[in-house]
């Protein structure tokens, strides 16, 4: 599990505070360019135009800390994008708003700082900035500044460098400090369950677990009296990877299928979903259930994939890999997550200052490097006794040629349904269900069933539609007639006359109807790979949900939604 890093809660209470009196004419206060600037948050040129406003109106006002709160506006917005551009501005919030004597800057640049220096692994940069960020608070007798910094450097001394022991120290003085505080107050209610997950998290990481139970339990209580629904699934998560390193798989389950569903809806979680996969996968591959656990890992994989982050903590499914696919004599796939791992090798050297201690007795890197290097051998020499083949090189080329051309105007193609696919959603809501009109007309007695039946068939239907039950993967004609309370050649009879489809192609297209919108809406989602999609919406496998997309929209899903990112990072790029 990974101890929950929020950002700063200063920039709420440092901008809110920022109240300077209007001006005459049509001059806008700093409070109103703040509120304009979150109300177009989505729209990176005006989030750049009033962030730039901010800063205009505090240079001609002299305002060296209204300054300050500009620049902080401009790098917020590149947190996720571009950290050193980010980094750059934050550095100005430092320069504006040393000496001003503010409440919340430039500590809360400092810290912010250094947060994305540690994701550059410049970890020794990083801490002198906590550390500056520290003596400030500590200077300027600002306690809640103080003890909100010391709990940041316990999270960075924890998940970056391995000083679990030196973190619980720290979160222990962090403990003591908020128990004192009012936890009605929304802020320090928040700051209390951070600094108690962080304990329950550190404890586990020591293998102290009924310690980390313990806090768990306080953590889960104290987030439902303050209704912080986020924390109050990952203390749940949290305790489920606490049952799995006591080998109580069965307790482990139950707590982490409980949380992950509403993990995979929630934003700004960190690595905790990724986490929850992980765990599963370790519950499975410990229970020598292998198929589920390379199901889970192939996750942890994929949403690594998506922003290279990851700690030592989670990596261990990727020796499970190795050694399945070696099992499975699939030297392709062996060779891909030996590669992967070896990546993350590398990256950890720069970043965690206790990984070469774990590799003595848990990942024996000049091996894995060596059975890489065989694998690559092997599979030359495989190839070398394909070179008869060369021959054909000449028409091969021509081929291809063909091929790129097809494929070029393929993909035109392609690109022009996907905007006739989102220009259309708004106004192609549910037109895969049943109709109470058939689309081809025909006289009441060639269907062969009274209007009373048809009619009630059809409501069974349209609260099928309603409910989303499309979405199960075992709906037939036999468990509707049993649901419908009917026989299923009428059920046949009534979506064959009113949708001309069969009830497999009626089922499809409702799942794959659903899908779009949902993809277009939910950016974690568009994570999941193929095969997970097509599992949370009733296909029992991939290439049965791309045929059928493939069908309905005249794309393949994968380059929905690849386009979908496309659009969304172009969106970003416009400033």
């Amino acid at each position: 599990m990974k101890s929950f890093f929020p950002a700063f809660l200063f920039l709420c209470s440092t901008l809110l505070i920022a109240q300077n009196t209007v001006k005459k004419g049509t001059d806008l206060s700093y409070y109103e360019i703040q509120n304009q600037y979150f109300d177009n948050e989505k729209d990176t040129l005006k989030t750049t135009q009033f962030a730039r406003l901010y800063i205009e109106k505090a240079q001609k006002e002299k305002s060296n800390i209204n300054i300050a709160r500009g620049y902080y506006l401009l790098a917020i917005k590149y947190y996720a994008t571009d950290y050193p551009k980010a980094i750059d501005y934050l550095d100005q919030v430092i320069h504006y708003s040393n000496g001003t004597g503010d409440l919340y800057f430039p500590v809360a640049a400092y810290c912010e700082k250094a947060d994305l220096l540690s994701k550059l692994f410049k970890n020794t940069e990083a801490l002198e900035n906590f550390l500056t960020a520290e003596k400030y608070a500590q200077d300027h007798k600002n306690t809640d500044s103080y003890y909100e910094v010391r709990y940041k450097i316990g999270v960075f001394k924890s998940e970056k460098i391995g000083e679990v022991q030196e973190a619980v120290g720290l979160y222990k003085e962090c403990f003591e400090h908020i128990k004192s505080k009012d936890l009605k107050d929304p802020y320090y209610a928040s700051q209390y369950n951070n600094i108690v997950f962080a304990l329950a998290d550190g404890y586990s990481a020591l293998e102290k677990y009924d310690l980390a139970s313990q806090y768990n339990a306080i953590g889960y209580r104290a987030s439902v009296k303050s209704k912080d629904e986020k924390m109050q699934y990952l203390f749940m998560l949290n305790e489920g990877a606490v049952q799995a390193s006591k080998e109580n798989y069965t307790a482990a389950l139950d707590s982490i299928h409980k949380a992950q569903p509403k993990l995979k809806t929630m934003t700004n979680i960190g690595l905790n979903l990724l986490a929850s996969y992980h765990y599963l996968g370790k519950i499975y591959e410990k229970t020598h259930q292998d198929e589920l656990a390379e199901k889970n890992y192939l996750v942890v994989d994929s949403l690594y994939n998506i922003d290279k982050n990851i700690t030592p903590e989670f990596v261990g499914g990727y020796r499970f890999l190795i050694d399945y696919y070696k099992q499975k004599k699939d030297k392709d796939k062996q060779l891909k997550y030996l590669s992967t791992f070896i990546e993350i090798d590398g990256n950890f050297r720069k970043s965690y200052v206790q990984w070469n201690q774990l590799l003595k007795y848990k990942y024996d890197i000049p091996h894995l490097i060596q059975e890489k290097e065989s694998i690559i051998s092997r599979l030359k020499t495989d190839k070398a006794k394909s070179r008869w083949f060369f021959a054909l090189m000449a028409v091969t080329i021509v081929l291809i040629l063909a091929y790129t051309f097809r494929l070029k105007r393929q993909q035109k193609n392609e690109r022009i349904k996907f905007e006739e696919l989102i220009a259309g959603l708004s106004r192609e809501e549910n037109q895969s269900g049943i109709s109470t009109e058939p689309l081809v007309k025909k006289n009441e007695e060639d269907i062969g069933i009274s209007k009373e039946i048809v009619d009630k068939i059809i409501e069974k239907f349209k609260a099928f539609e309603q409910d989303k039950l499309y979405l199960k993967n075992d709906v037939s004609l036999i468990t509707l007639s049993q649901s419908f309370e009917t026989n299923s050649k009428y059920i046949s009879k009534v979506i064959n006359y009113y949708s001309k489809k069969s009830l497999t192609n009626y089922l499809n297209d409702l799942r794959i109807d659903y899908i779009v919108q949902e993809l277009q809406h939910n950016k974690s989602l568009r994570k999941y790979t193929i095969n997970a999609i097509s599992e949370e919406i009733g296909f029992n496998n991939a290439e049965s949900f791309s045929k059928a997309f493939y069908k309905k929209t005249g794309i393949k899903p994968s380059f929905f939604i690849k386009e979908l990112e496309k659009k969304k990072k172009q969106t970003v790029d416009l400033q």
